[in-house]
């Protein structure tokens, strides 16, 4: 038979300071016991379910971390290969999808960037082929004179004039671009006339724009502005002559100079084809061309977001395609 537990305590009773005698108390300790057996099986039960549980949830946990990372690790590696084009199409959770998200962005934004230098390239190579074409043809023809009237030896000095011009122009935006990507372009400041530099700008295109018989509206305040009087005028230019290029004929383009306390604003508005909500995003970008058959080698914009970053201002476009676009440079004005 086994020995019972027992505990007991002892409490001496005291009379005028004497022991008279001790009290004992006694109880068995065998429901205590098996109480305490039952807690420590019950609490033994729970730990065990809840490690369970912890590593459910880890094991959950650790594939939705590491699957994704498996996937990001594979995309990254045939992104590295040249291979844009595949992408993560399943959907993860919190950060990890948010990284799936932004390397499928990524890709698609190298895949354009990828076309434009491609569409680059080609528009270059026309761009370049064509005047050196009209050069070496009239060069070639004039180099036996014989049977050309003076009208037409003239006629073929202008044509190799004008081309050699063109070549001139599009290797000066291409070394601009150049220095544009190395962030070499630097700026020579002076007070500059910001309305007589308007201005010439007008006067320079008038020509072309009488050629579509368009009406060029200006109005403009006298101010001036701390600026580099040739890349400013780059800019003015780039952005009056795409307004005529894309303007349809006998309309009007209006030139508004305005300016404030501490800002110049000039607003380029046209009622031309203007541009696709599409396309807007990517216009002042390297290479893009929202039409992919005009002239141009698609760097004017992009050359001059730049000019104007340099200058502290800002290029802000709005178009409605089918109605025109407004563009508008914002500069800040200090008095000379």
């Amino acid at each position: 038979m086994a020995a019972k537990k027992i505990m007991s305590v002892y409490t001496p009773l005291l009379y005028e300071g004497q022991i008279t005698g001790v009290l004992k108390y006694e109880v068995s300790l065998t429901d205590t016991d098996a109480r305490i057996y039952k807690l420590l099986s019950w609490g033994l039960v729970v730990c065990i379910l809840v490690a369970f549980l912890v590593f459910l949830v880890s094991f959950h946990l650790g594939n939705s971390i590491v699957k994704p990372l498996k996937s990001i690790i594979m995309l990254t590696k045939r992104m590295a290969e040249g291979n844009y084009k595949e992408k993560i199409e399943q959907s993860y959770p919190y950060e990890a999808g948010e990284l799936v998200d932004m390397l499928n962005y990524m890709a698609d934004e190298i895949t354009k960037a990828d076309h434009m230098k491609n569409d680059f390239i080609s528009s270059i190579s026309h761009e370049l082929r064509t005047p050196l074409t009209g050069i070496k043809g009239w060069a070639e023809t004039m180099r036996d004179p014989e049977g050309l009237t003076e009208d037409e030896m003239k006629f073929g000095l202008k044509i190799i004039d004008e081309e050699t011009e063109r070549l001139i122009s599009l290797v000066e935006s291409l070394l601009d671009f150049s220095r544009y990507q190395s962030d070499r372009m630097s700026l020579s400041l002076s007070f500059v006339p910001f309305d007589e530099l308007i201005e010439k700008v007008t006067f320079e295109l008038l020509k072309k724009a009488e050629k579509k018989n368009i009406h060029l509206i200006t109005e403009t305040t006298p101010v001036v502005i701390e600026a580099d009087w040739d890349k400013l005028k780059q800019v003015v230019l780039n952005v009056l002559d795409n307004a005529i290029k894309f303007s349809p004929k006998s309309s009007d383009i209006v030139i508004t100079q305005t300016m404030e306390d501490h800002c110049v604003s000039l607003v380029i508005r046209d009622s031309g084809v203007g541009v696709k909500a599409e396309h807007l995003k990517y216009i002042t970008q390297s290479f893009y061309k929202a039409d992919k058959k005009s002239v141009g080698e698609g760097l004017g914009l992009a050359i001059s977001r730049k000019i104007m970053t340099l200058h502290g201002g800002t290029l802000s476009i709005e178009s409605e395609y089918g109605r025109g676009t407004t563009v508008t440079l914002n500069l800040s004005r200090k008095q000379g």
